[in-house]
């Protein structure tokens, strides 16, 4: 196995992990516990920043538009199964807007990375 495939399974991995952490966080009976005012919204911009980076690293540029409009919708399922099949849960467009923040973020972080590793390396 290459080194670079085994870093895309390293990242499919952290990918996958990822999107679990989500869904088990979004389909919680009880909302995680709050320790400041606004830790639900920085949890949201920093578990969606996180997993987009790693979906970004994961896969190749081709699917790189995919990605992030899979996630906004990932999102937004999430909210709206809180809204409808947990009663402790509530849809809330602001939790979803820091989702899309989240993701913007990650390809922000992300893009210069993935630009300038495939850029040819001049000959000396």
């Amino acid at each position: 196995m290459s080194k670079q495939t085994a870093s895309l399974w390293f990242w499919r991995f952290f990918a996958l992990a990822g999107l679990g952490l989500l869904f088990w966080g979004g389909f919680r009976e009880n909302p995680i516990p709050q320790y400041s005012h606004d830790f639900d919204k920085i949890i949201h911009v920093t578990g969606f920043t996180i997993v987009t980076v790693a979906c970004l690293m994961a896969f190749t540029l081709n699917v790189w538009v995919i990605i992030p409009v899979l996630l906004m919708l990932l999102g937004l399922s999430i909210e709206i199964g809180q809204g409808w099949f947990l009663p402790m849960r509530s849809f809330d467009w602001e939790d979803f807007r820091m989702d899309v923040i989240g993701i913007l973020l990650g390809v922000a972080l992300i893009m210069p990375f993935r630009y300038w590793s495939i850029q040819p390396k001049a000959s000396s």
